[in-house]
């Protein structure tokens, strides 16, 4: 019941469920999704998080392109904290 019900909120999400595995210890279970959107996949979290029922991470994965994309990125001149 529990991974029919990942599946359809990935699909309402424009998403799909990529794999569901039930663990034993501290995690009952760990699924994988593919969200199209970060915002989209954070109010995933923030909607089952509110329900009370579950109590659970989200933890964003990038690509290899994405990460590659992220370290070229000029962010500018600033100062760090405590320099």
């Amino acid at each position: 019941a529990r991974r029919d019900e990942a599946e359809k909120i990935a699909k309402s999400l424009g998403g799909s469920l990529e794999a569901y595995y039930w663990c034993y210890g501290e995690t009952d279970f760990m699924c994988i999704m593919d969200i199209p959107e970060s915002a989209k996949a954070a109010k995933l979290a923030l909607t089952v998080g509110a329900s009370g029922t579950f109590n659970g991470k989200l933890t964003p994965l990038i690509t290899v392109d994405e990460m590659d994309e992220i370290c070229d990125t000029d962010i500018g001149e600033f100062t760090l904290p405590g320099q």
